[in-house]
């Protein structure tokens, strides 16, 4: 599903990540972890192609990155990749239903209404779809930015921080739904320094420096 092969990127005089290599299989759960600066959310965003100016080679869906143009980028990413973001990316004056349809409808595809019924209720928002995004709790935002997700019925699912403004609880009921969703068949690949929230993946990849330890 993802290979990157002697991955390198650099800022100015800033080596952000320094010849790494890994392989994500198809269903996979990886969590990539390190301090700020470690270069986890310059890996999470070349691999969502993001950034395509980098050294090195990541492929993604037999697709290398680089080689795509910023249509042939953004139509990759809309077909195949949600993310889910640590500051959740609602739009405010937006209903719950408006920005879990959002995603899909700029697709150009129609939200089913039943299914869109079925994934507000696995994440407990049934009673909360008609209120603004500013009116929820961080909680309830993180989990419309998971259902935005699944309704968007892509291959792989980057997370960026997911629980980082969350409370323990709900910090582990957002892992244990991401959790379900890859049990489903979904590609995860989450970055965070928390290793308690790692432990919920299958496999753990640390970065210092720039490079895997």
């Amino acid at each position: 599903m993802i290979k990157i092969q002697n991955l390198k990127k650099v800022y100015k005089d800033c080596v952000a990540l320094d010849t790494v290599s890994m392989h994500i299989r198809k269903g996979g759960f990886v969590a990539i972890i390190g301090a700020s600066g470690s270069g986890k959310i310059t890996m999470l965003n070349i691999i969502g192609g993001l950034d395509t100016d980098y050294m090195g080679s990541c492929v993604v869906r037999n697709k290398e990155m680089s080689s795509l143009s910023d249509v042939e980028c953004c139509t990759l990413r809309s077909r195949y990749i949600s993310y889910v973001y640590q500051f959740f990316n609602l739009i405010s004056f937006l209903t719950v239903k408006e920005n879990v349809c959002l995603a899909s409808q700029i697709k150009g595809k129609k939200v089913d209404a039943k299914e869109l019924n079925q994934v507000l209720k696995l994440l407990g928002l049934e009673h909360k779809k008609d209120r603004f995004a500013n009116e929820l709790s961080g909680g309830q935002q993180q989990r419309v930015a998971i259902a935005r997700a699944i309704l968007a019925h892509t291959d792989i699912i980057l997370a960026d921080e997911p629980t980082g403004n969350l409370d323990g609880e709900n910090a582990e009921n957002v892992m244990d739904i991401l959790k379900a969703l890859n049990k489903e068949g979904k590609t995860i690949v989450l970055v965070t320094h928390d290793l308690k929230i790692a432990n919920y993946a299958d496999r753990i990849i640390r970065l210092e420096q720039g490079k895997i330890v």
